[in-house]
């Protein structure tokens, strides 16, 4: 008869699987890691293969962003100088088709001068064409 309080051995159950499988059960564990838990019999863990897979979500992670400058210094960009920067968009095509077939609104606005133009165009592909007219402008 056993008394109240204690409890019977259990028996050891192992867990059986791939390094792959540990690793991604782990959370990611290091193979490092998983071998050395491997390696000791308490753990209750046995390997069926020691193929090192690549994890993609690893080597995602493993990768990093550069840093962004908090503020632009304005060291490359003259804007002191008009023609120095310029902004420009492209909107189109736009429905319904504006007179003589102009699908297309190009805006450029140069920083220094706050000078602004607004162009129509039949296709994108005249957008660097209309640059060149905006350019003589300024």
């Amino acid at each position: 008869m056993q008394a109240i309080g204690e409890s019977q051995p259990r028996e050891a159950t192992v867990q059986t699987g791939s390094l792959m499988s540990f690793h991604r059960s782990f959370g990611h564990l290091s193979y490092k890691d998983i071998k050395r838990l491997v390696e000791n019999p308490a753990n209750g863990l046995e390997l069926t293969d020691k193929v090192r897979e690549n994890c993609l979500t690893c080597s995602e992670d493993k990768q990093s962003k550069s840093a962004q400058p908090k503020k632009n210094s304005g060291l490359n960009e003259p804007i002191d100088v008009v023609g120095g920067v310029i902004c420009s968009d492209l909107i189109g095509p736009m429905t319904p088709i504006y007179k003589r077939i102009n699908r297309h609104l190009i805006n450029f606005i140069d920083h220094k001068s706050n000078y602004v133009r607004v162009v129509v165009a039949k296709s994108k592909d005249e957008a660097a064409r209309k640059f060149q007219h905006f350019m003589v402008f300024i």
